[in-house]
């Protein structure tokens, strides 16, 4: 299950998440294209979610960082977006 998370990432910002973030999973995509900003999106298999004790929301970084992991958003996806960023 690994080697799928790592195949995954792209040259830019990559999104994993749940079936159960979908409306946050999409108000990242959309605010990702407000602001011109590559981004990878990933839904994580539910047999992989239900072995692994992971947020639902898990934003990595172009460097492979995660920037951000949590079952909910801060404000926006917009103000999330702008923090990891530094914009």
């Amino acid at each position: 299950e690994k080697e799928v998370a790592w195949g995954s990432l792209g040259p830019g910002f990559t999104l994993f998440y749940s079936s159960a973030y979908e409306g946050e999973a999409q108000a990242v995509l959309d605010a990702s294209r407000m602001l011109r900003l590559p981004l990878g999106v990933h839904r994580v298999p539910e047999s992989s979610s239900d072995t692994c004790p992971c947020p639902g929301l898990v934003l990595v970084r172009p460097d492979n960082y995660v920037a951000f992991a949590a079952d909910a958003l801060p404000a926006s996806a917009d103000e999330l977006l702008r923090r990891v960023t530094g914009h």
